[in-house]
């Protein structure tokens, strides 16, 4: 699939209003919007912002096994192997368990 450029007015709009979205007292707690702002950030290719945004969004969402589990999918490049594991650790201690390989 192809899918238009942005122009950098535009990435700095869609950015302003993910913001404004996950900033409200609805929007803080649902992964589906941390998700999708996460994936507009991998889309543009700025991933040490898509990397703290993920840790926003678990401490917002700490109970999301789906924002959890694209620490090990989607954002998998971003992580060392060590951060993986106390990754899966944490999810663990949160009774979130999943099989995944983390080296």
């Amino acid at each position: 699939t192809t899918t238009a450029a942005l122009t950098p007015g535009g990435v700095a709009l869609v950015r302003r209003t993910f913001e404004e979205v996950v900033s409200s007292c609805t929007g803080r707690s649902c992964p589906l919007l941390w998700r999708l702002y996460l994936r507009f950030e991998l889309q543009q290719e700025y991933y040490a912002r898509a990397k703290k945004l993920f840790y926003r969004a678990v401490a917002s969402c700490p109970s999301s096994k789906a924002l959890w589990l694209d620490a090990f999918l989607s954002l998998r490049r971003l992580f060392t192997a060590k951060e993986k594991k106390e990754m899966k650790n944490l999810m663990g201690r949160k009774g979130l368990l999943v099989r995944i390989e983390t080296a």
